[in-house]
């Protein structure tokens, strides 16, 4: 009698240390994650700046077009095996399964490369044609052909990315895609630029880019799992992988030409200069959002793992810890535009400050999607992909007639409307989803601290902000910005941290205190 209580015990404490263990995978790889990000975004910078600086907007536009040429083939051709591959991956690793993983391996990788040599032959075939006819500038087409022969490589680092990822492991894809790659294209440019840079060079130095992500992530998948073994040891399964996949990266489509045919609707329905103001602030919001989305990124093999083993109220602790995460996180952001609109979009000039009110449209926007949560991440994880499908038809449909309806009313306005709109129909739809589904939701009572500090936080800077106008003065912005974070984090703390953040707090601590001992 004495035994099952300690047995339950112990089975308790085994269930605390795999949560742990797991909230914190997803911590460290969502932290990895957006450092590279940011790291990636500041080099790429750096390098848009010398390039557009060289070449000159003609030839710095051929050079855009040239990159879009391959981002194109390259999400045509993976027919979302990136995505399934990070899946698959992530159960058969976890099942120690040796030769599922084999064949997935072979499958994941070999099927999108050979479509992608197949299209990019014919693109260099038909580059003159496709060039006048397209572009209607013959001068593309030996850019075409340059792009042809390096696409394979983009195609394969995505999928090489996504089976890394099935590891849990985060850092290689940073390390090889984030931060190798940006710095060795910046050092080509700089060494191309004391030759005389052309944009045909230009294109070359992405390629090689390419060429060297691909190499240094196959170098770390064979580090995670030897790929010298006989081909016909892998166990394929390729109607599972099909079936998951293909949904799945019709989906990604239909997200990727809801988000551009807005912006073409704003220049046809509204204005030309409408775009470049939407642009803006819609590129303002994705700053706090960046967090949001690594989070879901290293949760991805945590999910389909979870999933898989039938550990549901695990998998129920960590959609409501990374929800609070990120909304906790995107706050602060939240407030500083709902507060200070007009004067951050006055930092890229006068006419800019016309979408302070799209601006704070799109803040409440960015605050329903990373305040809901993982739940499109949780649907396609556990291999619900047709349902993502049909959410993002209906996403869709529902953007562009609310655009139509909007844009010429209210023009960026009415377009920050129409996004706020489809991001509560479509995230509601995926909570109820998931709940019906599997019985989760994204909420409980600790949502209410940052909330809570939030309205604290907002009250008194509105207050200061209303005794002390800050005007243009982009210094009194920034202070007051700090002095709202500080007020934010203050209120957290005194309101007591969950368990949760004790303990991944504690890790990093721990973490810190070693790394400073050890030097």
């Amino acid at each position: 009698m004495v035994e099952q209580p300690e047995n339950l015990i112990t089975s308790k404490a085994a269930r605390a240390s795999s949560f742990e263990r797991n909230l914190v995978g997803v911590a460290k790889g969502g932290g990895i994650t957006l450092a590279g990000k940011m790291f990636n975004n500041a080099i790429r910078l750096v390098t848009a700046f010398l390039l557009a600086r060289l070449l000159g907007a003609e030839q710095y536009g051929m050079y855009q077009l040239s990159l879009n040429v391959i981002t194109l083939v390259a999400g045509i051709v993976l027919l979302g095996f990136d995505r399934a591959l990070t899946r698959f991956m992530a159960i058969s690793v976890a099942r120690r399964d040796d030769n599922k993983t084999w064949g997935i391996l072979q499958l994941g990788i070999g099927i999108p490369l050979l479509l992608s040599v197949l299209t990019n032959i014919g693109l260099f075939l038909l580059a003159y044609p496709v060039a006048e006819q397209l572009f209607h500038d013959i001068r593309m087409a030996p850019l075409i052909q340059i792009v042809s022969i390096f696409a394979s490589f983009s195609a394969l680092s995505d999928v090489l990315i996504g089976a890394v990822r099935g590891f849990k492991n985060m850092q290689y894809p940073v390390i090889a895609k984030f931060m190798v790659q940006p710095v060795v294209k910046l050092i080509l440019v700089g060494v191309s630029a004391l030759l005389g840079l052309q944009v045909w060079h230009a294109v070359i130095i992405f390629g090689i880019g390419e060429l060297v992500t691909a190499g240094l992530l196959l170098y770390f998948l064979n580090q995670l799992f030897s790929l010298r073994r006989p081909i016909g040891s892998g166990q394929r399964n390729l109607r599972e992988m099909v079936a998951y996949a293909i949904p799945d990266w019709l989906a990604g489509l239909l997200t990727t030409f809801r988000i551009n045919i807005q912006a073409l609707l704003i220049g046809t329905l509204g204005t030309i200069a409408g775009v470049g103001i939407f642009a803006v602030a819609d590129q303002l919001n994705k700053i706090g959002h960046d967090f949001y989305t690594s989070i879901n990124t290293s949760a991805d093999p945590y999910i389909a793992e979870l999933h898989d083993s039938g550990k549901t109220k695990e998998l129920g602790h960590l959609y409501q810890t990374a929800t609070k995460w990120s909304l906790t996180i995107n706050l602060p952001f939240f407030l500083t535009f709902m507060l200070f609109s007009e004067q951050i979009l006055s930092i890229f000039g006068k006419s800019f400050v016309g979408g302070a009110t799209a601006l704070i449209i799109l803040a409440w926007a960015n605050l329903v999607d990373v305040g809901t949560g993982m739940c499109g991440t949780i649907l396609s994880m556990t291999g619900h992909t047709r349902l993502k499908l049909v959410n993002n038809i209906v996403s869709i449909s529902l953007s562009i007639g609310l655009n139509v309806l909007l844009i010429p009313r209210f023009g960026i306005v009415g377009a920050a409307v129409s996004a706020l709109l489809v991001y509560i129909a479509l995230n509601s739809i995926r909570i109820l989803q998931v709940y019906y589904l599997m019985r989760l939701t994204p909420y409980n009572r600790t949502f209410l601290k940052p909330i809570a500090a939030a309205l604290v936080a907002f009250g008194v800077i509105f207050a200061l902000k209303t005794w002390l106008p800050v005007g243009e003065n982009i210094l009194f912005v920034a202070a007051y910005a700090f002095t709202l974070l500080g007020i934010f984090a203050g209120m957290i703390w005194l309101m007591g941290l969950s368990s949760e953040d004790r303990m991944l707090l504690d890790r990093v601590m721990q973490k810190t205190v070693k790394r400073f001992k050890g030097r």
